[in-house]
This record gives C-alpha cells, structure tokens and sequence, in this order.
C-alpha cells in the first residue's frame, strides 16, 4: 500500500487525495506551532493588551496596586489561558503515560507539586492557591512533555523561534509604539518591549543568547538566524537596563567563553568574551555613570538628526551629550535598589519566622492590603508585588520544607549533568541543562516569581532536569523509553 487514501468517484475513477505522509507533517507542523505559541504566552510578551487597564495601561510604571490582581485572575488572561491548557492537554493525551511516568521518577519536582497542591489547606487565599496550583501542575507536565517529546536540539530550535519572534516584536513595539514599548514613569525611557516590565524583557533576552549560542555551536543550517538572535537579544538587554540581567549575562556568557577556550572552539570563545564586555560596558554606564543606554542611543540618534555627523567631530560635543543624558536619568537609576531588595528581606525574615515550615501557600502572601504582604507594604512604600528573590519567594509560599525540595532537584540535577558528563554524552544535551539551572539561580537571586503560575523559567527547568535524568536512567538502560519517535520534519 503507498499511504495514499483513495476515493471512487462518481465516474468510477479513483481519485488520489493528500498522502498519509502529508497529513503527518501538517499535523507535526500544527503541533510546533502551538508549543511555540504555547512559549510565547508562558514568556508573558504580547499580554499588555489583555490586561484589565489598571494593571497596565493606567499604571505606567507597572508597580502594584491595592486592588491589583494576579495576571491569571484577570477574564481574558483566564481564558487564553485555558485555551493553552487544552491544547497542552491534547498534546499530552497520545503519551501521557510516558509524560506521567517521567514525572513520577522525577521525585523532587513531584514532590514539590504535591507540596503545593496541599498548601491549600493552610493558605491565606484557597481561591487564589487553588488557581496557582493548577497552573503550576500545567506548566510542570508542559515541561515533562516537551522533554520527552523532542530531542535537546529540537527544544533549542523552537524556543528559537519563539525567541526571534518576541525580538523582532519589541523593536517593532519600542520604535513604532513608544507609549507601549518604552516604559514612563520611575524607569522612563527604559525599554521594555512586548513585556509588562523591563525586567521581563532582559530575562528573556539572557534566555534568548543561551539557546541562540547553543544552537550557533552545534547546527550549520539557519545559523545566521541564530546568530542574529544572540546579538539582537544583546543589544534588547542593554536597551532594558535590567541589572539582574546583565550581571547573569557577564557570569553566563565568561563560564561558557572560558569552556568554548578549554575546548577548542576559539571563535565561539571570541563571541563569548565579546558580548561580556559589551554587557560589562552597558552595566558600568547604568552602575556609575547614571547613564541610560536606550536615552544615550535617543539622544545621539536626535542630535545626529539635526546636526548631523559632523557634530562629534569635537570631544566637547560628546561629552555635552553625555552630561544630557546623565542629567536626564530616569529616578530609579538613582535609587538604592540593592539596599532596598537587603531591607526588605529583614522585614520578610520577620514574617517567614511566623510560619516557618509551610508557608502561606501559593500565592498566599502576597496580596496586596488584603494578605499578609500588608504589612510589608507598610513599611515599604514603594509596595513590591514580590519578594525580589525568588528563592525567598519559596520560603514564603511553601516554607522551609518547600524550600529543602527545591534545593534538593536543583542538586540532583547538577550533580545528574555532571555523571552524565562522566559518560561523554553528547554536549548540547549536557550544556542546555546546566545552563537553564545556572539561569534559573542566578535570575532569581535578584527577581522573583521562581513557582509563580504559568512561568517559562519554571517550564524549561523542569524539561531540564527531566532530561538530565532521562540521560541518566539510559545509560543505566532502565526506566521508560527515551523520547516519542520525532521525523526529521517536527523539525522547526
């Protein structure tokens, strides 16, 4: 049989119709499309516009409100939302008993989803607790999907694409919607892009040169695009000014510089050390000159506009230039943000000592005047929607035992990646892993938000560590099959 479905028509003629093999990649084709989409709203780019107007469109800079809700209790977010959730649900069906036995042999990871399931008997907000846990059950069997549904390399290529997209978009977005793209307020002038927040935009660019550079060491084919992601998300992380970020960038990118050196790939060291000193540039002008890259950039590109080229012939020009933009700082480049983050960790030590062991639940404390952030936001007028760390963020959910199970995966898949190393597999399947982990707590030492609901951080770590263990359990040749067999065509 040639897998051609045939029809007789009315004359007695057979008539071809598509071959089964088309069918199949049309449906593989539908299928990476919605992981890709399905990334692109766990990013959170392009939500601005489904947000209630006092989250975002009538609160410039984005900090919280009394009355603020959490993004997945907005109407329309839950409703795209549950359209993800379906589609991930259908998706899974074909291998959920693959998808379900990763899960179960991944004990920490499952350990910590039940942990959270059962903070709804403790929690200060059930309603709130029980919408968080579903989303975090979600988010988790995506992850676990992912890892077994494609291979390391097929992973990279689609967050790639979803990556491009959101690069090309907050250009688009920041020079063509300034009132949108760029943020007002405390951080006027900063980029922010398709995201609600610059801080959004510089973690996903860090995310963005990970796979990007990954992808350039490995694959020959499309490696202009991958290249063009790596530096275009650079220069987005600039524009961001996001210092969380850039300091991950400059550790990331000198610990990948120095392996690429060690293992002779001196042209993909050379990449390496040179966007970290672009990265060490850009946070040195923010840290000790008060000098904003994207106001600098806004001021050259107008006085070039008017003046021309001819203007910066003569350094007294420049260095004018230069005292404009540091006079025309946003307020935040002046703020003590770091001795902000240390003062309220101790007032947060305080409230972590009144339930130490559980916690508030998922998504308990921070509600606002309405939870037991109130008295946080007492004391902080700035009123921070989280804790600035998302391992403290941890504490306060699930409480030190919560907590413990983190650090615990955490540890087992590092040292996992590392036996792994021990048994020379290959490296892109070694390095994506490690590199996700290592983003993960270098991220979110200074940010929060590591178990909120529907985060991509927390869907990529756990396709992480469920890799590493795949990787270890076949060299052990026990557990569950590898992977669904994927065709070369499932490649994006």
């Amino acid at each position: 049989m040639n897998n051609v479905v045939q029809k007789q028509s009315s004359d007695g003629l057979s008539t071809c119709h598509f071959p089964l093999e088309n069918r199949r990649r049309f449906l593989l084709l539908l299928e990476n499309t919605f992981v890709v989409f399905a990334l692109l709203v766990f990013s959170r780019a392009l939500l601005f516009n489904l947000l209630e107007p006092g989250v975002a469109g009538n609160t410039p800079s984005l900090t919280a409100t009394e009355d603020t809700p959490s993004g997945i209790s907005q109407p329309r977010m839950f409703w795209l939302y549950l359209f993800v959730y379906s589609g991930i649900a259908l998706m899974i069906l074909p291998c959920l008993r693959n998808v379900i036995r990763a899960l179960f042999k991944e004990k920490f990871v499952l350990l910590l989803i039940l942990l959270a399931a059962l903070s709804i008997l403790w929690s200060t907000d059930r309603r709130e607790t029980l919408m968080k846990v579903i989303a975090l059950l979600a988010c988790t069997l995506f992850g676990v999907y992912l890892a077994i549904r494609y291979n390391t390399r097929q992973q990279l290529q689609l967050l790639t694409v979803a990556f491009f997209f959101i690069i090309l978009l907050s250009f688009v977005v920041a020079l063509g919607a300034p009132q949108i793209g760029i943020m007002h307020g405390l951080h006027a002038g900063i980029w922010r892009g398709v995201f609600l927040h610059k801080n959004g935009l510089g973690s996903c660019m860090v995310l963005a040169g990970i796979v990007s550079i990954l992808l350039t060491m490995e694959v020959s084919k499309y490696r202009w695009l991958f290249h063009s992601t790596f530096w275009l998300a650079l220069i987005l992380l600039c524009l961001a000014c996001s210092k969380s970020a850039l300091l991950s960038w400059i550790i990331l990118f000198f610990a990948f510089g120095v392996y690429f050196a060690r293992s002779s790939r001196p042209r993909m060291a050379v990449i390496a050390c040179l966007s970290v000193a672009l990265a060490i540039c850009s946070f040195t002008l923010q840290y000790k000159y008060k000098v904003m890259p994207p106001i600098l950039l806004s001021q050259i590109t107008t006085t070039i506009a008017s003046q021309g080229f001819g203007h910066y012939v003569k350094w007294e020009n420049t260095v004018s230039d230069f005292e404009v933009v540091q006079s025309g700082a946003p307020i935040a480049a002046h703020l003590d943000t770091g001795g902000g983050r240390l003062r309220l960790w101790r007032h947060l030590s305080k409230k972590i000592q009144d339930r130490p062991w559980l916690g508030y639940g998922i998504g308990g404390f921070w509600r606002g005047m309405h939870g037991p952030s109130a008295d946080i936001w007492k004391l902080e007028p700035w009123r921070p929607p989280h804790a600035h760390n998302g391992f403290i963020d941890v504490w306060l959910d699930l409480g030190a035992i919560g907590l413990s199970v983190l650090l615990l995966s955490i540890t087992a898949a590092v040292f996992g990646s590392i036996t792994a190393g021990a048994n020379h597999y290959p490296v892109l399947d070694l390095l994506f892993p490690m590199a996700i982990i290592s983003v993960l707590c270098l991220l979110k030492t200074g940010e929060g938000g590591l178990l909120d609901a529907n985060s991509l951080m927390w869907i990529l770590f756990v396709a992480a560590v469920i890799n590493v263990q795949m990787r270890l359990r076949s060299s052990g040749k026990r557990g569950v099959s590898s992977r669904l067999p994927v065709t070369s065509s499932t490649q994006p």
